[in-house]
């Protein structure tokens, strides 16, 4: 069912449709996130931690959801979806993480498809406002951000690791 290259892709994204993710997903997501991760920091991650983390999410529902995006029964991308209380406005962001469609099937309307998906329900569980990071090097994915409305903020954001 997975077309070779991108000149057998369909240019309809009527055939890529978003769903929540199961248990059963977690190949398919430990797959997806590190060629995430390999495209993006050129970063391999370790398999057995990435498993034992994507199942994790599953284990305990407070930690997110996770969604995939299929061409018909294939998964092609995938995204998890993660909460921020904000005390300032007394309301709960949603952080769209780990965002990764396959490059065949880029350009297909997969991000717009899965705004629509989450617009839907941010609204039924007053959600204000999604969030995302995105890489500062990676152009593309800034425009598409961008053209869907996303803007820039003035937070920049830091991390400190901690040593175990």
């Amino acid at each position: 069912m997975r077309p070779p290259n991108q000149s057998k892709v369909p240019q309809s994204s009527s055939i890529l449709k978003w769903r929540l993710a199961q248990v059963s997903d977690q190949g398919d997501l430990c797959r997806l996130i590190s060629a995430m991760a390999l495209e993006s920091e050129n970063r391999q991650l370790h398999a057995e931690t990435l498993a034992a983390g994507v199942l994790g999410v599953f284990e305990q529902a407070a930690r997110g959801t996770y969604w995939v995006l299929c061409f018909g029964e294939v998964a092609v991308g995938c995204t998890l979806i993660t909460s921020e209380w904000s005390d300032w406005n007394n309301a709960t962001y949603w952080w769209i993480q780990s965002l990764y469609i396959e490059p065949d099937y880029r350009g297909q309307g997969g991000f717009e498809s899965l705004l629509i998906e989450l617009e839907q329900a941010a609204q039924v569980e007053n959600v204000p406002e999604l969030r995302l990071y995105v890489e500062q090097h990676n152009q593309r994915a800034q425009r598409v951000y961008l053209r869907n409305g996303f803007e820039g903020q003035h937070y920049r954001c830091m991390t400190k690791t901690i040593s175990h």
